[in-house]
């Protein structure tokens, strides 16, 4: 099946409110399912005025038009294409998605398009993510905007750090989601702004 890449993304950006920034950014996040990477978004996208590119949106979206989610080069693929489109416009961007893995593409890219990214560390207490996952999915087929990330997920990204690394000096800062998040997120943007 071909797919039409541009009247997907077509879709998938109408929704956004693109707010122009004098120096526009890429923030992503480095944690497994359960970290909170779409909970920690949502509050830097409400209270900057950020949009958010989610891979779990993109998914859902897939889903609605019969076209493989599960395929990770597709999902990957309209990530970039949405956060090239809103770079372009002067909006800064948050990536609700596990960056590790995508760390060197979406380095490339925002080379190419001559904004800095910045990678948030995400972390937390296991207990913690093990709650949060037993949440989630207790809300599988009741809240559609839910990851489908599951205890399993967590485990398997447990053995999967073991052989992936993520360059330690490309974090630019650290946040622990099971401890008072406005102080970090306060720090956390005085340090962009002060970049």
């Amino acid at each position: 099946m071909e797919i039409n890449y541009d009247v997907i993304l077509k879709e998938l950006v109408k929704e956004y409110k693109i707010k122009a920034f004098m120096a526009p950014f890429l923030l992503c996040f480095i944690g497994g399912p359960g970290y909170g990477k779409s909970f920690i978004s949502k509050l830097i996208s409400k209270r900057e005025d950020i949009p958010i590119v989610s891979n779990d949106r993109t998914r859902r979206f897939l889903d609605n038009i019969e076209i493989d989610s599960k395929n990770q080069d597709i999902v990957h693929r309209l990530a970039y294409l949405q956060i090239e489109y809103l770079l372009k416009h002067n909006s800064s961007v948050i990536l609700d998605a596990n960056a590790i893995r995508q760390h060197e593409i979406i380095s490339k890219k925002v080379d190419l398009l001559n904004v800095k990214c910045f990678y948030v560390n995400l972390t937390c207490n296991e207990d913690s993510i093990i709650e949060r996952l037993k949440y989630r999915e207790s809300m599988f087929g009741k809240d559609d905007n839910c990851s489908r990330a599951t205890i399993k997920n967590y485990l398997d990204y447990q053995e999967e750090l073991k052989k992936l690394k993520f360059p330690q000096e490309k974090i630019f800062f650290e946040i622990r989601t099971d401890k008072d998040l406005d102080i970090q997120i306060n720090n956390l943007f005085n340090k962009i702004e002060s970049s």
